[in-house]
């Protein structure tokens, strides 16, 4: 999931005995020595073991038409078919397919490098807007008119829009057959074994899907994102679905018409939503106060809970649940929208800081003090009023800690 966050390797000597071997032509260029040059390649030499070889400079070397890769990128944003961009570039189908993967590379070169240096800003507020998807596939014989269903996870950093990662239950590299055949040889179909004890826990095997699907009463799984209900019968009709699946967590149950996808392997949501939160930590870097909005969705819950519990602990991250009432006319949403604005001036005036701030003050009550609160109080000569206010938050968050920790070491102590 986070691969696309590690360095792309750079190229060096092939001799695998060279000293210049792990050193790369960009980062140690006075290792070699240009022979030749061309508009999109160099031939060079190894100074140390004399071996010649060739470097791209442009990744479109070796495309005969790389002017069509601008044109293709902009086709499949709109979302055009593809024998209509063969037929406008030019291109076989084949070609078109190839220039996708290669345009799939820049871009994932490109997200690599960029999101690998988001842990870097400093902030002190972030808030997180966490969601889930499910996406269909239509069938692909009219002799298994079988649909396969993907569910992703998406977390969007609320106030830039920034998306922070997008990850769908499906891993490509990995064989179905393979899978099951080691599943089989370590015994993961016994009753008696434990699903987290299995060789490849986060992967669909064959027979566990078939075995689910099989006993379920509808044809697909059935979603509540459509529904126009209000906000309360939505929270108790999500209950009653989550309270059906056939096992804790298991969002992702197939129904009677679903099927694997025939090349790769689909991965269980629970393992996908548990990585995905763990990665988004890893990105955010360490922000003073995070704020967490999602559906009502237990495996989300489950999965922010755990990869942010030594946070929600220090009380420096906040959840909420967060609906959106769908049964509104599309000219009454302008006009709450309209009418919170003012609401919400009033509210940046009296916290005194910026709108997102005011509203996790507001929604989740006082903060834990931040690092430059406590500064004021040791540095700037600040007034009586404030001083005492903002010392009082600070005392009393201090009073919580050292009682929590003098309760940690007794239940040591019993131990």
């Amino acid at each position: 999931m986070s691969n696309y966050l590690s360095p792309q390797q750079e190229p060096g000597c092939p001799t695998p005995n060279c000293e210049n071997a792990a050193m790369g032509v960009y980062t140690n260029p006075h290792g070699y020595v240009c022979k030749k040059k061309k508009k999109t390649s160099r031939r060079l030499e190894c100074n140390a073991c004399r071996k010649g070889f060739s470097v791209k400079d442009k990744a479109s070397a070796g495309q005969r038409k790389p002017h069509e890769n601008k044109t293709i990128f902009k086709k499949i944003a709109s979302k055009k078919p593809i024998r209509e961009i063969a037929a406008m570039t030019k291109l076989s189908i084949k070609a078109v397919y190839d220039k996708i993967d290669f345009i799939y590379a820049q871009c994932l070169g490109f997200v690599g490098e960029r999101t690998a240096r988001a842990h870097r800003i400093r902030r002190k507020y972030i808030r997180l807007c966490v969601d889930r998807q499910d996406y269909m596939t239509n069938w692909r014989s009219r002799k298994a008119r079988k649909i396969i269903q993907f569910t992703s996870i998406c977390t969007v950093e609320g106030k830039t829009g920034y998306v922070l990662g997008h990850h769908l239950n499906y891993d490509p590299n990995i064989n179905q057959v393979d899978v099951d055949d080691i599943a089989k040889a370590s015994g993961d179909f016994d009753q008696r074994s434990r699903s987290y004890f299995h060789a490849q826990s986060h992967y669909w095997k064959s027979d566990e899907f078939y075995d689910v699907a099989r006993k379920q009463a509808t044809d697909i799984r059935p979603g509540l994102e459509d529904e126009r209900w209000l906000v309360e019968q939505l929270i108790k009709e999500t209950r009653k679905v989550e309270s059906g699946w056939p096992k804790a967590e298991m969002a992702d149950y197939p129904g009677r018409k679903n099927q694997l996808p025939p090349n790769g392997v689909m991965s269980h949501l629970d393992y996908t939503s548990y990585a995905h939160a763990i990665l988004m930590r890893r990105l955010i870097g360490s922000p003073e106060y995070l704020s967490i909005y999602t559906d009502q969705d237990e495996v989300i819950r489950g999965a922010y809970i755990s990869a942010f519990r030594a946070g929600i602990a220090m009380d420096r991250v906040d959840m909420a649940y967060v609906q959106f009432q769908k049964i509104m006319e599309i000219d009454e949403k302008p006009h709450l929208s309209n009418t919170c604005e003012g609401y919400l001036n009033a509210l940046e005036l009296a916290c005194g800081c910026d709108r997102e701030v005011a509203i996790s003050v507001r929604w989740f009550g006082i903060k834990a003090p931040m690092a430059d609160e406590i500064m004021k109080v040791v540095l700037v000569a600040l007034s009586v009023i404030q001083r005492g206010r903002t010392a009082t938050r600070i005392i009393s968050k201090m009073i919580e800690h050292i009682e929590a920790f003098e309760e940690n070491i007794g239940d040591m102590g019993s131990v």
